[in-house]
This record gives structure tokens, C-alpha cells and sequence, in this order.
């Protein structure tokens, strides 16, 4: 029993002895990091290392207001050809889609009756005529009334005036380009009975410049003026037209203006009835000190930029700035408050930098 109790209790005193060694090593270890905090602390903070950043002086842009409407291609002259009269169609002398002359026969309508009573009337002119030489010569000699002769007159004027009508009629069936154009499509065959007003197809005139229909809001017209340039996008395309004439009067549902704009070198593959993309400058030139878009960060808080300026001690560090944002023109925003040009506004890495960092100017990514 006692060699049992001796053992445990030298177990125990081992334990405790362990313990207390561990507890004098952490200890100091303990003592040892606390001089060393004590020491560092003595020594100050590390020195502040500069951001490498890059940066740019604020220029000038010059900035017109600008507007963008959708603008409707028309041909200077454009015609529905339809027929004045009825008639059966005689001949189609014309290929839908295909460029036809001024004064080229596009259609014609069956005229066999109408000639027929052409030739009639003229005999009727003729025989007439020979009586009117008749009655005159017997009317200088006193051998007929002067009522014999004004009737003998009116006969041949009225058979002159049947004969014209008739030629007029035969005219009409005759229907040709009034100027050179392109047709349109057509679904007219010879044998076919067009009724009055028909429509036969369309001819828009084919001439080396177009024209461009848009609206634009009132409170703009008062900018435009004859002559005035406007651009013109379709697709990755960029052009330019001239404002050929304003509409007097504003359409009284939208308060818009129709402008129509003379398009002197639309490609061919320009047609009427495109529509167009319009870009209308107006108002008076303003300058805004102008900064590059990248250069602009946007927060909850409002829209700032860093401006890079010298502390007291000599020091380029980043200030936060908040702007005003006035027009954008390209890659450049200019600004309507907060810069002045000559000011130098960071660029590239203003994302990794806060207001009042350290900073060092870092060449700027072509």
C-alpha cells in the first residue's frame, strides 16, 4: 500500500513539475514578443510608399448640343403611275425594277376603236374644209349668206374638235416616264381591263442626289437654318447632307418640325424608304475644361476625380475632387465645375488609390 501511494504522488509531482517548466517557457516567450512590440513601437511607422499612377493636365473641348433622329430616305421625285382612263392593257413595254427614260413608252392601253373613229373624223375635217374653201370663195362673190357661211365654219371647227379629242384619248392610253427612273414592281399583263386610276406601278427619279425627312422637336428648329450641315449614320457609315427647307407649321400632336435634308452622295445601296440614323448639332459653342473618360470615378456619394497636387512637405498625393459633368465628346467628358485646365487629374490606376494617397507619376498607356 505505501509503495502504490509513493508512486502516484511522484507522477503528480512530475506533472506538476512539467507544468510549471511549460508555464516559465511561454512566459517568456511572452516577456520577449512584449520587448520586441515595445521596441517597434519606439521606432515609428514604416515609411508610406507612393502609388505608381498616371496622370494628365486638363485641356479644353469645344461642345455643341446635339440631338439624333430617325431620318426617312426619299427620292427628289416620286410618282404612283396610274391610268387616267379605262382600257384594255395592249402591250407592257417596261421591266419592274429596271431604269426607264424620260418620255419612254412604259404601257399602253387597246386604241383599235378609238382610231377607228379617228379616221372618221378626219375624213369629216376634210370634207368640211373643202366646203368651207367653197362657201368662202361663193360668199366673196355674194352667192351665199353670211349665216350659210358661219354655219359652214362651225361644222368644220366642230369636226376639227372631234378629231383633236380622239387624239387625246389615244394619248392618254399611252402612258410614258416623265422623267428617268427606276419602276417599281408591277403586276400588269397585256389583256388585262384596268378600270380608271389603277394603280401600274411607282417611279422613283434616279438623280445623284436624295433627300432625308426627320422631325425634330420646335424648340430646336429656331437653331437650324438653310444650308446648315447634319450627319448621318447608316451602319458603320458616316456621311454628311445639307438642311434643304423646314415645314411651316409643327405637326399639333408632337410639337416636332419635319426638316428635310439634301444627301448629295448617298451610296447605291441607298434606296427610298431606308431609314437613316440623323445627327443634328445646334446652339452656341460652349468650352468645358475636358478630362479623359477613364480618369472619371462614379460612387454613391457623387462623381469625383483625383487631382494630383503637392502637400506642405513637397509631397505629390491624389486629392479627391467632386465634379459637375457638362458634355461628353468622344474619350473626353468635359466638365461643368470642380477642374480647371492646367490641373493634372489622375488616369490610370485612380481605382487603387483613396483621397490624400501618396503618389508617383507612372507613363500613361498609349
Amino acid at each position: 500500500m505505501g509503495k502504490k501511494t509513493n508512486k502516484w504522488l511522484g507522477l503528480i509531482l512530475g506533472s506538476i513539475a512539467v507544468v510549471i517548466v511549460t508555464a516559465g517557457i511561454l512566459g517568456g516567450l511572452a516577456y520577449y514578443k512584449y520587448l520586441q512590440i515595445q521596441e517597434a513601437a519606439k521606432q515609428g511607422p514604416p515609411p508610406e510608399l507612393p502609388t505608381p499612377v498616371g496622370i494628365q493636365a486638363v485641356d479644353s473641348i469645344v461642345y455643341r448640343a446635339q440631338t439624333t433622329a430617325v431620318g426617312t430616305v426619299l427620292a427628289p421625285r416620286s410618282i404612283t403611275l396610274s391610268n387616267e382612263i379605262p382600257g384594255t392593257v395592249n402591250q407592257v413595254l417596261f421591266e419592274p425594277g429596271a431604269i426607264v427614260e424620260k418620255g419612254q413608252t412604259l404601257l399602253t392601253l387597246d386604241t383599235s376603236v378609238e382610231k377607228a373613229q379617228l379616221e372618221a373624223a378626219e375624213a369629216r375635217v376634210q370634207f368640211t374644209e373643202s366646203t368651207l374653201k367653197r362657201t368662202r370663195q361663193m360668199a366673196a362673190t355674194k352667192a351665199v349668206t353670211e349665216t350659210e357661211l358661219e354655219e359652214t365654219e362651225s361644222q368644220w371647227k366642230q369636226a376639227e374638235a372631234q378629231a383633236s379629242e380622239l387624239r387625246a384619248v389615244i394619248a392618254r392610253k399611252t402612258i410614258t416616264a416623265p422623267f428617268r427612273a427606276r419602276s417599281g414592281l408591277a403586276d400588269t399583263h397585256a389583256g388585262q381591263y384596268l378600270p380608271a386610276g389603277t394603280m401600274i406601278t411607282t417611279l422613283q427619279s434616279v438623280d445623284e442626289y436624295l433627300y432625308v425627312d426627320f422631325m425634330i422637336p420646335q424648340t430646336i428648329v429656331r437653331w437650324l437654318e438653310i444650308g446648315q450641315p447634319i450627319g448621318l449614320v447608316v451602319g458603320d457609315n458616316q456621311y454628311s447632307a445639307q438642311v434643304e427647307a423646314l415645314d411651316a407649321q409643327a405637326n399639333r400632336s408632337t410639337r416636332n418640325v419635319r426638316v428635310r435634308a439634301r444627301w448629295t452622295d448617298p451610296p447605291k445601296t441607298a434606296v427610298p424608304g431606308d431609314s437613316v440614323q440623323v445627327v443634328v448639332t445646334y446652339g452656341p459653342e460652349i468650352t468645358f475644361p475636358a478630362v479623359p473618360a477613364e480618369s472619371v470615378r462614379y460612387s454613391p456619394q457623387g462623381t469625383f476625380v483625383f487631382i494630383a497636387g503637392k502637400d506642405q512637405q513637397g509631397h505629390l498625393r491624389a486629392m479627391q475632387t467632386p465634379v459637375a459633368v457638362g458634355a461628353s465628346l468622344g474619350k473626353r467628358i468635359g466638365m461643368a465645375s470642380g477642374v480647371k485646365p492646367g490641373e493634372d487629374v489622375v488616369v490610370e490606376g485612380s481605382f487603387k488609390i483613396r483621397d490624400g494617397a501618396l503618389i508617383a507619376p507612372a507613363e500613361i498607356e498609349k
